[in-house]
């Protein structure tokens, strides 16, 4: 399983109709703002850029606790008012259950590079703020108007297990006893990717002093106890 670097912060590219129904065959700012990922542009991946995968593969979680989420917290498909799949821009209906949210509408842009040549590619956000940070609630890029991804930097929202941003890789060791590891080098940051049923988990830690020379493999074992989460991404 090969999962691209621009997954967790460029393009929302997730089919989400495909993830509910089988069936069917940051960096952020509150206004427009423009971030390269394309093939050559500075902060981009390219084709070939993927989280190696080893020769283990990760265990695949089931969580199952999802609809009961209470005020402030997350699950693997979502926050406790709004899931991946639903609607977010034909919704008038969404609002913070905590008290501190304020959320706001935005858009946002990004240069794509591709066989056809630089695109600007648009697509539509709402940004829940509190005070030590933001939660970002990003449109499906396959269809433009369904939650396909959801970017928390803020630490007023917490798992079920009690990771949130600001624990340590120790506390997600306990949670995740196996996990794809890499880095993404643009963005400074090394990923942790948990997969579930239906969904993943992506973490995010500071990449400083985790790179190795000649090393192209990681593993959780890699990561320092006390390295602090700093992004946790639903997607």
């Amino acid at each position: 399983m090969y999962l691209s670097q621009r997954s967790a912060l460029c393009l929302p590219k997730i089919n989400i109709l495909m993830k509910k129904h089988p069936a069917i065959a940051i960096f952020f700012a509150a206004t427009l703002f423009v971030v390269s990922c394309g093939d050559n542009k500075p902060g981009g991946g390219t084709p070939n850029d993927s989280l190696p995968t080893a020769d283990t593969v990760a265990i695949r979680l089931d969580e199952t606790d999802c609809a009961a989420l209470k005020p402030g917290q997350f699950c693997s498909m979502g926050l406790d008012f709004l899931q991946l799949g639903d609607s977010l821009t034909w919704n008038d209906h969404i609002t913070s259950t905590l008290p501190d949210g304020i959320l706001k509408d935005t858009v946002f842009s990004e240069i794509s590079t591709g066989p056809m040549g630089t695109d600007t590619v648009d697509w539509f956000a709402k940004i829940l703020r509190f005070p030590d940070g933001d939660i970002v609630l990003d449109a499906d890029f396959d269809t433009g108007h369904l939650l396909g991804r959801i970017r928390i930097e803020s630490g007023r929202y917490h798992h079920s297990s009690g990771l949130r941003v600001g624990s340590t890789v120790k506390e997600l060791k306990t949670f995740a006893s196996s996990a794809y590891v890499g880095p993404l080098e643009p963005h400074q940051v090394m990923e942790i990717v948990v997969p579930f049923q239906a969904s993943r988990m992506i973490f995010h830690v500071p990449i400083d002093g985790l790179l190795k020379d000649g090393k192209t493999e990681y593993t959780l074992a890699d990561l320092p106890d006390d390295r602090k989460i700093m992004r946790i991404v639903l997607m």
